[in-house]
């Protein structure tokens, strides 16, 4: 089952730990630590992102 779930304490080693396969490294430009930290930073209207992973079968498989 696919799902989204909420980015939190309980999950955030988890989505931190992800890493691309070498040959789509080329594709990302950034770290899901990164992704994760510019997620709270506020938009310009002041309001904070809320990130969310995405899971397959109890497994985090994408921010």
């Amino acid at each position: 089952m696919i799902e989204l779930r909420k980015i939190s304490g309980d999950n955030i080693d988890e989505i931190i730990a992800l890493e691309v396969e070498e040959n789509q490294k080329d594709f990302i430009e950034t770290t899901n630590l990164r992704s994760f930290a510019d997620a709270h930073m506020l938009n310009a209207d002041g309001i904070p992102a809320t990130p969310l992973a995405i899971y397959a079968d109890e497994v985090v498989i994408l921010v």
